[in-house]
């Protein structure tokens, strides 16, 4: 069972140090506790670990976060290893957490959606994983090292290519936890939203959705208003009305090719709708919002 890292990168991480290391012929890990993180990166040999009482290997193309405040040590000894290694520390504003594995899982199956609330800023590093395109994970090492190296005027050079590095980890770690996971709880209810959504110029109903994905109707309106605001009708109801606004800015179409469009079988209906939600009739909407800017070459 693993513990994740997760913070928030809308500032970057605070860079410490890096390089290489390489083995003789029997190297043991000390055992310690360090206050900042610290990523291995295995390059060659096996580096044999345990954090916390869990044992890992490192071999190549595999990635080790050992996280601040945990104890780690060298179980055994390894031969010839060479692993690349950074350390460093998170900003006090990046509200860093541990994430269990199940809670981890389904907030990456939300980033790869895109309907992560905090999806544009969110790091999640697993304590290990073995990397898809760890070739991608070297370059981005080596950039870091030659960065750390050079006397650049300001060290914030080093903690944006770190940054940049821990992002393409939980990228890559989301590609590779994702696959066979089926979605649950929240990230299940993203998937509803987004299927109304796409659907949204289809007709449809409330229970018609709640059977589609296996809930309860009720169930799922009161989810949905706990998120939303709405019930889940209402949600209908407003995704298909914006869709509505798309349309009717878009094409030259009568009200009621429109609303045959978006599959309302009664006209009257949908402009009663789209009055009580936009506080205007679709005429009106069109007609406020129809003057455009051309630019022509």
């Amino acid at each position: 069972m693993q513990t994740f890292l997760r913070f928030f990168c809308e500032r970057p991480v605070r860079f410490l140090s890096c390089g290489q290391f390489v083995g003789g012929e029997s190297f043991l890990h000390a055992r310690r506790r360090l206050d900042n993180h610290c990523l291995i990166f295995g390059q060659s040999g096996t580096l044999h670990m345990q954090q916390s009482g869990e044992a890992r290997e490192v071999g190549p193309g595999s990635v080790l976060l050992l996280r601040a405040g945990e104890e780690h040590a060298g179980t055994r000894p390894s031969a010839y290893v060479r692993y690349d290694w950074c350390h460093f520390t998170c900003p006090p504003q990046a509200r860093e957490t541990a994430a269990r594995e199940a809670q981890a899982l389904e907030d990456y199956y939300l980033l790869r959606q895109g309907t992560a609330a905090d999806a544009q800023r969110t790091v999640l590093l697993p304590e290990y994983l073995q990397l898809p395109h760890p070739d991608r994970t070297s370059v981005l090492f080596r950039q870091l090292m030659d960065c750390a190296r050079r006397d650049y005027y300001t060290r914030c050079a080093c903690d944006y290519g770190l940054t940049s590095l821990l992002i393409e980890l939980t990228r890559q770690a989301a590609d590779s936890c994702y696959t066979g996971y089926r979605p649950c709880g929240k990230a299940r209810y993203s998937e509803v939203i987004e299927w109304i959504r796409i659907h949204a110029g289809e007709p449809m109903s409330a229970g018609e959705v709640a059977e589609r994905f296996g809930y309860n109707a009720n169930y799922l309106s009161g989810l949905v208003r706990q998120r939303t605001g709405y019930s889940l009708l209402q949600f209908i109801q407003k995704a298909r009305i914006d869709k509505a606004r798309e349309l009717l800015l878009s094409c030259d179409c009568t009200i009621r090719e429109a609303a045959a469009r978006l599959g309302f079988q009664d006209e009257k209906y949908f402009m009663r709708l789209f009055k009580r939600l936009e506080g205007v009739t679709p005429t009106q909407f069109r007609d406020a919002f129809s003057l455009r800017h051309f630019n022509i070459r």
